[in-house]
C-alpha cells in the first residue's frame, strides 16, 4: 500500500500474529477466556425486513443505541481488554449518517473490521473488510429480501471504493437449490470470495431452518465448489465437517468474541443472544476460529490473523501503532 514498505508490512502481520498467539496461549495454558475480538452494532435498525433475519424481532418498536459518544467510550474499554478486532452486524451499517460516522469511529478503534452489510446503501471510503449479504442469484435474493435489492447490490458493489469484499450467503429452505447460481452471482459481481452459513432457526418449527440431512448435502456441494480454481469460495472441510451434527455447539468457544446490541448491553451466548439456538446453530464463524487457532487454513485465518492489513490505510499508521509491552522485546 501507498507509503509503506514490504517490511512494515510483514512487522504489522507478525506484530499482530504475536498478539494473538499470546492470548491464545493464556487461554489454552491458564484456562482463561481472553476475547480478542469482538461484534458491535452501529444501529439496531435496518430498512429491509428479511423473514430470515435475526435481529427482526427485537426491531419492534423504538430502541435505545449508543450515541457517537457511547460507542468511542464502548470501544476504547473493549481495545483496553485486549480486543484488536471488531464486526459490525445486526442492523444496516450504513443505514444513515449517524451509524456511518460510529462504523467510522469502530474502524478507527481497532487494529481490522468486518462490516456486514445488505449492499442497498452506498459503501463509505472506510478502511475495512466489506461483507455484502447475498442470498441467491437476483430473483431468489429479491424474494428474500425484497424486489429490487439485488439491483441496488449489484450497483453499490460495482462502485465500492475499493476490493476488499466478500459475499456470505445464508442458506435456508427457500435458497439453497441455487446454491451454485448464488456463486455465479458472486463471481459475476466481482467479490473476492463468497462464504456460507445455514440459518439459525427463529423458533421450534422455522420452516426456513435446513434439517442436518440436507445440511449435510450442502455442505458437500459447497465443498465441491470450494475446489475451484478461483478459490472463491473460502469455507473448508475443517470447519464445515463440524456443522454436519449438532454436537458441534457443545465445544463452541463463543467466549473469543463478544457481542453488544446498538445500546451496548452485552449478548450471550453469541450475536444471536439466543442459547435455544445453539444444537441447530448453522453459523461457520466459530467453528473457522477454532480450525484457525488449530493451524488450518480458513477465511478466519486468513483475515483474523492479518488483523492490522487495513491499518496501513491510514495515515501515519506505523507511528501510532502501540506494541503490548508482553511482545515488544521480540520486534525491537
Amino acid at each position: 500500500m501507498p507509503g509503506h514498505s514490504k517490511r512494515e508490512m510483514r512487522f504489522s502481520k507478525t506484530l499482530a500474529g504475536a498478539w494473538v498467539l499470546r492470548r491464545l496461549a493464556r487461554l489454552n495454558l491458564a484456562g482463561e477466556v481472553l476475547p480478542f475480538g469482538c461484534s458491535l452494532a452501529a444501529t439496531g435498525r435496518c430498512n429491509l425486513r428479511c423473514a430470515h433475519c435475526y435481529e427482526r424481532a427485537r426491531r419492534k418498536g423504538k430502541r435505545a443505541e449508543l450515541d457517537i459518544e457511547g460507542m468511542r467510550g464502548l470501544c476504547g474499554r473493549l481495545f483496553a481488554r485486549g480486543m484488536r478486532h471488531c464486526t459490525i452486524t445486526d442492523g444496516e451499517p450504513f443505514l444513515d449518517r449517524s451509524s456511518v460516522e460510529k462504523c467510522a469511529l469502530i474502524v478507527d478503534s481497532f487494529w481490522a473490521t468486518y462490516i456486514v452489510t445488505n449492499g442497498t446503501r452506498e459503501l463509505p471510503d472506510l478502511p475495512a473488510t466489506y461483507i455484502v449479504s447475498l442470498d441467491g442469484p437476483a430473483r431468489v435474493h429479491d424474494r428474500l429480501r425484497g424486489p429490487g435489492t439485488f439491483a441496488l447490490l449489484k450497483r453499490n458493489v460495482r462502485r465500492a471504493p475499493h476490493d476488499d469484499l466478500y459475499a456470505l450467503c445464508t442458506l435456508n429452505t427457500v435458497n439453497r437449490p441455487y446454491l451454485v447460481e448464488t456463486v455465479e452471482a458472486a463471481r459475476a459481481l466481482g467479490l473476492r470470495g463468497i462464504m456460507f452459513n445455514w440459518h439459525n432457526p427463529l423458533g421450534e418449527e422455522d420452516p426456513l431452518w435446513v434439517p442436518f440431512a440436507q445440511r449435510n448435502q450442502d455442505i458437500d456441494i459447497v465443498l465441491g465448489l470450494a475446489d475451484g480454481p478461483d478459490g472463491l469460495v473460502v469455507n473448508t472441510r475443517w470447519e464445515l465437517d463440524l456443522l454436519r451434527t449438532p454436537g458441534w455447539s457443545r465445544r463452541c468457544p463463543s467466549g473469543w468474541i463478544e457481542s453488544y446490541d446498538a445500546a451496548g448491553r452485552l449478548k450471550k451466548p453469541c450475536i444471536f443472544a439466543d442459547p435455544r439456538m445453539c444444537e441447530r446453530c448453522g453459523c461457520h464463524v466459530f467453528p473457522a476460529l477454532r480450525e484457525a487457532v488449530r493451524g488450518r487454513p480458513s477465511i478466519e485465518a486468513r483475515l483474523m490473523l492479518n488483523f492490522v492489513k487495513t491499518w496501513w490505510l491510514r495515515e501515519d499508521a506505523l507511528s501510532r501503532l502501540k506494541i503490548p509491552k508482553a511482545i515488544g522485546r521480540f520486534v525491537h
